[in-house]
């Protein structure tokens, strides 16, 4: 954007509403500087540690690049199909890849759909089983973190509570 003064770069952008009006003002610093408009500007602040050393800290927690992680997962033993031709078809050889390829399709289906399960509506009687097995998967990952921190009590009252959903009593 140019200044409405002189045609110069603006770096200044004022806006001012007047009742129901409103309007724009694009200066160059020396047109706001003649106009005696102040800009405050922004400190930046000095950082105490380098860019480079922070991110060889935070490496590990970035995930594997593409080219490693299709490397480390080896193709379907039903199909065939590697994780490379999945990512230039977009299509899937078997049902079995589904499990095969989780690691790369877990979180690209919650990239796209925002979750890794269903969250529509279901049939009522197939609803209420697939309820039921979230809430043994719920139930299950809160034994392992009871088992954890050493709480058996509290375990053997989830597996208990496991065992009865699941109707291994």
């Amino acid at each position: 954007m140019t200044c409405d003064l002189c045609d110069k770069i603006a770096t200044v952008h004022l806006t001012e509403i007047v009742q129901q009006y409103k309007k724009e003002s694009h200066l160059c610093q020396a047109c706001a500087d003649a106009r005696g408009l102040r800009v405050a500007k922004p400190e930046v602040p000095s950082v105490p540690f380098e860019l480079k050393t922070f991110l060889a800290g935070v490496g590990p927690a970035l995930p594997e690049p593409r080219a490693r992680l299709a490397l480390a997962i080896p193709p379907c033993p039903q199909c065939g199909i590697t994780l490379e031709d999945f990512q230039r078809t977009g299509r899937l050889g078997c049902p079995h890849d589904y499990e095969h390829l989780s690691v790369a399709l877990l979180p690209l289906l919650e990239k796209i759909h925002g979750a890794t399960h269903h969250r529509g509506r279901a049939p009522n009687r197939i609803g209420e089983r697939v309820e039921q097995e979230r809430l043994v998967a719920a139930l299950e990952r809160e034994l392992d973190e009871v088992v954890a921190c050493e709480q058996y009590e509290r375990a053997a009252e989830l597996r208990d509570r496991i065992r009865e959903l699941r109707g291994d009593a």
